[in-house]
């Protein structure tokens, strides 16, 4: 019930030991775009915070309070404590895995996934050993300095990634023209044409002297109202299947991390996928095949 809020949260932060940058505002829709642009390009995405309504700020404040009253604390640790095994133990594995047929057969591997690969784990180490990582730290985060310090190493890291091939996001949204098409009162139309020449038109309201996007203000009350009463609501019997499913999965996840850290070579690497594949396909094809079979 409750791991979509959980989901919703960690995004925000995605999306998201130096001070925050206190960012002024602009009170015009592409002043707003414009800042918020300058600000992430610049290594500061501290001000995705600053440019929300207060009342935006406080929902989101509150309903990080209530996942971290809701959820189980040996499971939200558990989960972090994984998946920073899991980002060292890729982080060891990376060689042998993109050199594995499994790879090489699926077309995934390129010089995007190479490069990308070392700032991906990065990125990962970084939020899971941050102070969200426990639940005593999720009640006392203060999202605009998370986003200061954690968020500002994942956009550096994001920078360096870029570097290999020249071509950096971050630079490029620093080069987007942005530009006012219309505004009609408390809703407002701005354009943002790429370096490449691709234009987008972003719609934005205004909501508490802030101009956010129309996709993010339609219904954000709806939405806010229904996640803290979901939570609210969640029973001891809930958050105990909760946890058991959680924990079951973790355990899942070990054991597969248990067998890759085991991994010495791409041979291995696909004997090892082959196993944990290969009944599951098995099982798919027979199931279809019963289905393909007519009744007498």
């Amino acid at each position: 019930m409750i791991t979509r809020v959980v989901a919703v949260t960690l995004a925000l932060v995605l999306v998201l030991a130096s001070p925050a940058l206190a960012v002024e505002i602009p009170s015009s829709p592409d002043g707003t775009v414009r800042a918020v642009a300058e600000g992430i390009a610049s290594g500061h995405p501290e001000v995705l915070w600053q440019a929300l309504p207060p009342s935006y700020q406080t929902d989101l404040n509150e309903l990080t309070r209530l996942v971290a009253d809701t959820v189980d604390p040996q499971l939200w640790d558990a989960a972090f404590a994984t998946a920073r095994r899991a980002a060292a133990t890729l982080a060891i594995k990376k060689d042998i895995i993109l050199a594995s047929s499994t790879l090489q057969q699926s077309g995934a591997v390129g010089d995007d996934l190479d490069s990308g690969w070392d700032a991906a784990i990065a990125v990962l180490d970084a939020v899971c050993s941050s102070e969200i990582s426990t639940t005593a730290g999720l009640k006392t985060v203060d999202w605009e300095r998370y986003l200061a310090t954690t968020g500002a190493d994942i956009v550096e890291r994001a920078r360096s990634a870029s570097e290999d091939d020249g071509n950096s996001p971050l630079d490029d949204l620093r080069r987007t023209r942005i530009e006012l098409v219309s505004v009609d009162g408390e809703r407002a139309v701005v354009r943002m044409t790429r370096p490449d020449g691709e234009p987008e038109d972003q719609e934005l309201v205004r909501v508490e002297e802030r101009w956010v996007p129309a996709e993010m203000a339609e219904g954000w009350d709806t939405r806010m109202d229904e996640a803290r009463e979901r939570l609210s609501n969640v029973t001891d019997e809930e958050r105990m299947q909760m946890s058991t499913q959680g924990m079951m999965f973790l355990g899942m996840a070990d054991g597969f991390l248990q067998q890759l850290e085991a991994v010495e070579s791409p041979e291995q690497f696909d004997q090892m996928v082959a196993a944990l594949v290969g009944p599951f396909l098995g099982g798919m094809q027979e199931a279809m095949g019963e289905e393909m079979v007519e009744p007498e």
